[in-house]
């Protein structure tokens, strides 16, 4: 019985000093709000935990380095103290995935960062991504350099870059030596070379030396070296505004009109002109090749009559008419022909022709462009096939009129042909 008085009273006793430890901190719960002071003041709404106190802090987890990686999927916002190597707080983001060390101002100046090499030994060196040399302050660019970059080796002075200028010191002027050569080096004085150097001998691709392969200088640039005849080979596109030849002969800039030909006046001058027909004797020339007309005709002034020729071997003489002074003058050509059936339709024809069907065994040909009359036109009309009969022609309203008939003379519709020309 007594036993169990004490085993009741020893829990009693826990749960009583729980409760006096309870009273000696004020803890207040507002709604989803909670406040940990010692003088119940009230947390703030916009803090889900309100801690206050002026002589004590909030302790977070403290880990080393390799501690703090190996926790396993980090939220967004984690918060860790690391005690070893880069010492401080560590918040980690799930947008980077990385761990950022929280720093002040003071540990963004130059004179912090490489003070003894620690951090400058990391993979990068920056300020909120900027970067700086020689100023102990926060960057105004991406990278800013303060005062002038120099590049020195051995005992000369070496390249500076100081505001808009670039220059280098000593007398040696601008030079980047590899055991005895030099793909950039100053030779001659003033003079600066891109190419060769070995044992004392120069031998240079670009310099401001005219007797180099490409020399350039304030006023002109001119390519020459030592090959035979002075030769230049370009390959590929190259692209050229202007070029003098010779200092004499200057090529135009514009790009001249379709057909246009360079032309010089023997004093230096080039330009785009047009060539000037000239005349011309065929008959004392002999063709080494067809001649081609390109569907132009054969005129004795140049104007658009004559003969022309199309890809068929068809020869077309203006106007349909092919004359000569064997026949008077008279027109050797056709003006006008075609097959008309017995129905009136018109079979193979010269193009020019219709046909109108009057009245049994009469026909009405209109010849385009043409009115036909007896004194000025000449016809000859056949019968076709094995029907025999007459026919006769006739002029009637500017058109030719062709009468069939059979044997007997009476109008019978019959099949012919007919040729008309103009003498």
């Amino acid at each position: 019985m007594g036993k169990f008085i004490n085993n009741s009273w020893n829990s009693n006793r826990k749960k009583i000093c729980m409760f006096l430890a309870l009273l000696a901190v004020n803890f207040f719960s507002f709604g989803q709000s909670v406040s940990i002071n010692s003088d119940g003041t009230p947390p703030e709404p916009s803090a889900m935990l309100d801690v206050s106190d002026t002589s004590r802090g909030i302790l977070i987890p403290r880990m080393t380095a390799s501690q703090r990686l190996a926790i396993v999927s980090p939220a967004n916002g984690l918060l860790v103290y690391q005690t070893d190597a880069l010492e401080g707080i560590y918040t980690y983001s799930t947008n980077s995935g990385t761990w950022a060390k929280l720093v002040a101002q003071n540990d963004l100046s130059l004179t912090n960062i490489l003070d003894n090499g620690n951090d400058a030994a990391e993979d990068t060196a920056y300020n909120f991504g900027a970067f700086s040399i020689g100023i102990n302050r926060l960057p105004k660019s991406s990278m800013e350099i303060d005062t002038f970059l120099t590049i020195q080796g051995k005992s000369y002075q070496g390249f500076r870059w100081y505001g808009y200028n670039t220059y280098v010191d000593g007398a040696n002027k601008l030079r980047y030596l590899n055991d005895g050569q030099a793909g950039i080096l100053g030779f001659g004085g003033d003079k600066t070379i891109i190419g060769h150097w070995l044992d004392g001998t120069a031998n240079s691709l670009i310099s401001d030396d005219a007797s180099s392969s490409i020399s350039l200088d304030n006023s002109s640039v001119s390519i020459d070296g030592e090959e035979a005849n002075f030769s230049i080979g370009l390959r590929g596109v190259t692209y050229v505004d202007s070029l003098r030849i010779n200092q004499s002969y200057s090529f135009p800039t514009n790009d001249g009109s379709n057909g246009q030909v360079l032309t010089t006046n023997g004093s230096g001058a080039t330009y785009w002109s047009s060539p000037s027909a000239s005349s011309d004797n065929l008959g004392n020339h002999t063709a080494t090749a067809n001649i081609q007309l390109n569907g132009n005709y054969l005129s004795n002034d140049g104007g658009n009559e004559g003969i022309t020729i199309d890809n068929s071997g068809n020869i077309n003489i203006n106007n349909g008419e092919l004359r000569t002074t064997a026949n008077g003058f008279a027109n050797m050509i056709p003006i006008a022909y075609g097959n008309v059936y017995f129905t009136g339709s018109l079979g193979a024809n010269s193009g020019n022709v219709s046909v109108s069907k009057v009245s049994t065994g009469v026909y009405d040909i209109t010849i385009s462009g043409e009115s036909y009359s007896n004194g000025s036109y000449a016809t000859n009309a056949t019968i076709v096939g094995s029907t025999y009969g007459f026919i006769h022609t006739d002029a009637v309203g500017g058109k030719l009129r062709v009468y069939t008939r059979n044997a007997g003379e009476s109008s019978t519709d019959i099949q012919f042909h007919f040729t008309v020309y103009k003498p």
